[in-house]
């Protein structure tokens, strides 16, 4: 008896011996794209959405690790910027 799980297990177990599947998001991500440190300018960061028709941008950590993102929407509240 086979199930749905069964099915997702065998696919994991593809992948992972190097079989990807012709519709793994890796053939749609960028590599290279515009970010901002947690550390940069509220403006800046708006500026180069902006500047760049984005709606969102990734924020990164120091170390580059991707610890939020920050969206148009979010410069349009009542508080100051966190």
């Amino acid at each position: 008896m086979s199930s749905a799980h069964d099915n997702s297990h065998e696919k994991d177990i593809r992948q992972s011996a190097g079989e990807a599947s012709p519709h793994s998001l890796g053939r749609y991500t960028k590599r290279e794209f515009l970010f901002c440190y947690a550390e940069d300018d509220y403006a800046y960061a708006l500026a180069l959405m902006a500047a760049n028709s984005l709606s969102a941008l990734p924020v990164l950590d120091a170390e580059r690790r991707l610890i939020g993102m920050l969206t148009r929407n979010d410069g349009k509240c009542d508080h100051e910027p966190r």
